[in-house]
């Protein structure tokens, strides 16, 4: 017994890694570009463009996300995989979704 639970708190602890810390990217331009693909996007949803954000996270991963309130993060990985502004925007339509419905 003694040697199973040792197994099992060295596995844990193999397994629980501490999370990366992210940075948020701030570029003029970037956000220029948020700001303009999601604009028509933000008011199809009923939201106010005044309200919502689009961040992009330094993350090499292919991901968006929001987690509450009206603030969607983009990892840049997605944007160098993106073959265009659309998917991007296809990408940060169905985030908004999610911010729409609460």
């Amino acid at each position: 017994m003694k040697w199973l639970f040792a197994g099992l708190a060295a596995s844990l602890l193999i397994w629980a890694q501490p999370a990366a810390a992210q940075s948020i990217l701030r570029d003029a331009e970037t956000e220029a570009m948020f700001n303009d693909m999601s604009r028509p996007l933000i008011l199809a949803a009923g939201l106010s463009p005044n309200n919502v954000r689009v961040v992009l996270i330094n993350d090499d991963s292919i991901n968006a996300f929001t987690a509450g309130g009206q603030t969607i993060y983009v990892n840049s990985g997605l944007i160098q995989a993106a073959d265009n502004a659309n998917q991007v925007q296809g990408v940060i339509a169905h985030e908004l979704g999610h911010v729409a419905d609460g």
